[in-house]
């Protein structure tokens, strides 16, 4: 379980997307969950059976295919992260990816946009700092890449990530 944080357009889903397509063809099973810090409902699937149940009132609704799942979960009694990660770990994952989430204990890909962000960097379990300008990476005992030059930094934060994977 590797953290990817930031503030917001710092780059984590780029980064993160990178991140997957890079795992995923070395045959690894990766999965991710994004922490969605603002007061605004999460985007539901449109007129679906599924949000038509949501809507009524159910708890939680799900829809299943042949090949996909997809679970809304009411935040009336909103999910512990211990919770969300005994649903995590009942799949068969090799690593988990999580987007947000500042404040968890799991390693940390911290990326910085300005001065003021490395505020974040008395965050725990750091492993590494991305930057798209080189000033904010100087004077640093952590690991450091340029969000510039994703296509060389990603192959080395992908064995960062294996080599400190919790899942």
């Amino acid at each position: 379980m590797i953290q990817v944080v930031g503030y917001k357009n710092a780059g984590k889903t780029t980064l993160i997307s990178e991140l997957i397509s890079c795992l995923t063809a070395r045959n690894y099973r990766v999965a991710t969950l994004k922490h969605h810090g603002h007061e605004s409902s999460l985007q539901t699937v449109g007129n679906t059976d599924s949000t038509k149940h949501h809507q009524a009132g159910a708890f939680m609704a799900g829809v299943r295919s042949s090949s996909e799942f997809l679970m809304h979960i009411d935040g009336a009694q909103p999910l512990t992260m211990k919770q969300i990660m005994t649903i995590y770990a009942m799949m068969d994952i090799d690593i988990l990816l999580l987007e947000g989430f500042k404040q968890a204990e799991y390693p940390k890909i911290v990326l910085l946009r300005e001065e003021t962000d490395k505020t974040l960097l008395q965050l725990s379990n750091i492993i590494a700092i991305g930057a798209k300008r080189d000033n904010l990476l100087q004077n640093t005992i952590y690991e450091t890449f340029s969000l510039n030059d994703l296509d060389k930094a990603v192959p080395r934060l992908a064995d960062l990530c294996l080599a400190n994977k919790e899942i």
